[in-house]
């Protein structure tokens, strides 16, 4: 859940003009307070990727190898 919510709060953040708490804008406020880079974004997707692909393997692994009779 947190890699979605970092994913989400980033790539939407570059694109934000707007202003955050008084003069801090909402890109350096998520940097500053919640330390949300923009830079760490791809290895966010990759985490949410190989999440994916574990679970793949997983089922794969289930419906060849176990039983359920």
């Amino acid at each position: 859940m947190a890699w979605t919510l970092y994913g989400l709060i980033t790539s939407r953040s570059c694109f934000s003009r707007t202003s955050g708490v008084g003069e801090t804008s909402l890109k350096q406020l998520l940097k500053d307070g919640f330390e949300f880079e923009h830079d760490f974004l791809p290895v966010a997707a990759a985490v949410h990727i190989e999440w994916i692909l574990l679970f793949v393997f997983v089922f794969a692994y289930g419906i060849k190898f176990l039983n359920f009779q």
